[in-house]
């Protein structure tokens, strides 16, 4: 399983750990968890597996309009990194999800909101069936 964001360094120059309650196998070598990660050296090391995967080579960006009926938003893509969707309508919601995704079980992006995935699926979009908004995307991939 490959991690997005493991940890960052503070303005003090200090690490500081984004990791969850268990572990997090990051290499064959190297599992984090809250107890294991207060060693330097795990520190160390994992800052530089987040140095070398800092960015993607690629980026595709695009808009659309959501409609009443779910519609291919993101094509899957094996080499993504991560995708921004942001709902750029001012009072509407939309809906995205996988190929099932309905506005009763897609997750919602409230008017203004802009969030990130690390899904590499196909990501789909729909609205409420009466109000059309525009999305922008932002698809991050090597």
């Amino acid at each position: 399983m490959a991690a997005s964001i493991l940890g960052y360094y503070d303005s003090g120059g200090n690490f500081v750990s984004l990791c969850s309650s268990a572990g997090v196998a990051i290499s064959s070598s190297l599992t984090l968890s809250p107890t294991n990660l207060a060693t330097s050296a795990k520190q160390d090391t994992l800052a530089a597996l987040v140095a070398t995967n800092a960015g993607s080579a690629n980026i595709a960006v695009a808009q659309a309009t959501s409609t009443a009926s779910a519609a291919t938003l993101v094509a899957a893509r094996a080499t993504r990194r991560r995708v921004q969707i942001t709902n750029t309508d001012s009072t509407y919601p939309v809906y995205v999800g996988p190929a099932t995704v309905s506005a009763g079980n897609g997750y919602y992006i409230k008017a203004l909101q802009t969030i990130a995935l690390t899904w590499i699926g196909l990501i789909q979009i729909i609205d409420d069936g009466t109000h059309h908004c525009v999305v922008t995307v932002a698809d991050e991939y090597d």
